[in-house]
């Protein structure tokens, strides 16, 4: 009997820990169950929550364009639906870095994990430069068409000391067609100061802002 008793003793402190580890797990599932559905039905309803320190927090309104489906793990490119975009300087887009700029963005933390290619998260980016202009561009800072962008200083080394890297083009560079450079106010804010024009493909969205902080 004493062996019984013994045995029923340990029971309600295992009992207890598998049902914390179950609530645990319970737990973890539901809320990733729903941030992908809060992820989704946001995207869903044309809206985007910025949580990058390169622009300002909050939701805006996304107008995604023509081609573009947003789906709850990805976003689908189809190539032959893609109309240009006729973006001006000044408009705020949101965008997917190149492949290779974003595998390096994601290896060393600049921007979160995404629904973009390489499952980086698409950025929100300003409109520096559209084709035809003249871009010049050092650590100094960029100029476009020979007037220096307020707050375009680049940083040389990242916060982990890191080299940052430089634009592939020559400065000055003449936009291409179909290419633009964007730019946030903001050294840090990774952008065309560190690695050149992005193509007109790159562009998912218009971004308005709605409420920001």
């Amino acid at each position: 009997m004493w062996g019984i008793k013994r045995v029923r003793n340990q029971h309600p402190v295992s009992h207890l820990g598998r049902r914390l580890t179950l609530l645990l797990l319970l737990g973890a599932v539901l809320g990733f169950v729903g941030s992908l559905g809060l992820n989704a039905i946001m995207s869903w309803c044309g809206l985007y929550f910025n949580t990058s320190q390169s622009l300002p927090y909050g939701l805006y309104q996304a107008q995604y364009r023509s081609g573009v489906s947003v789906g709850l793990f990805d976003l689908e490119f189809r190539e032959r639906e893609l109309v240009p975009m006729a973006l001006e300087r000044g408009d705020l887009v949101l965008l997917c870095l190149p492949p290779e700029v974003a595998a390096q963005a994601l290896a060393r933390n600049y921007i979160n994990a995404g629904k973009c290619s390489g499952q980086a998260a698409p950025v929100g980016k300003y409109v520096a430069a559209v084709p035809g202009d003249v871009v010049e561009f050092s650590l100094k800072g960029v100029k476009v068409n020979g007037v220096t962008l307020p707050q375009s200083a680049a940083l040389a080394r990242d916060g982990a000391g890191s080299d940052m890297p430089r634009p592939a083009v020559a400065s000055p560079d003449v936009v291409a067609p179909g290419a633009y450079w964007v730019l946030n106010p903001l050294a840090s804010s990774f952008d065309s100061r560190y690695f050149g024009p992005v193509p007109d493909a790159a562009i998912v969205a218009h971004l308005q802002p709605l409420l920001t902080f």
